[in-house]
């Protein structure tokens, strides 16, 4: 993904995402859009208005969606089974399926503040950070008339 450099905050590089030639005309993902900040990680400082490359590895984009999405689903269902099993076996058995919904709820939102607030840690050891991968060397074409 091509980025533009805007400067560096701390130990970081703040890049702006420019939208690919192939999606320029497409809306159907936030590629296309560009203008979206960043802050990524680099080998060395770049100059701002630099053109640069971004990339995340394959592996830590997968962990990083299965914490975002995979964690709290399994969460939900186990807490959803769970509270289920407890309540329908108490007088509250007629509410049991209410109950455990909503309950299930309560432990989902506890279980996204526990990733909201552990991303911090995360986020300091650049764990799921980009990186800048290359700096791309800009060609300026002349047009010459005849």
């Amino acid at each position: 993904m091509k980025a533009i450099v805007l400067g560096r905050k701390r130990d970081r590089t703040l890049v702006e995402v420019l939208p690919d030639e192939a999606c320029a005309g497409c809306k159907a993902c936030s590629r296309s859009q560009g203008g979206k900040v960043l802050l990524v990680h680099a080998e060395k400082d770049y100059d701002e208005g630099t053109l640069v490359e971004i990339d995340m590895e394959d592996s830590k984009l997968l962990a990083a969606s299965f914490i975002a999405y995979g964690i709290p689903l399994i969460v939900f269902f186990a807490s959803l089974f769970l509270l289920f099993l407890l309540f329908s076996r108490t007088s509250l058995e007629a509410y049991a399926e209410v109950i455990s919904f909503f309950g299930s709820l309560g432990v989902l939102a506890v279980t996204y503040l526990i990733i909201y607030y552990t991303d911090a840690k995360r986020s300091r050891e650049g764990r799921f950070d980009a990186r800048i991968t290359k700096e791309i060397e800009v060609k300026e074409e002349l047009c010459h008339f005849s």
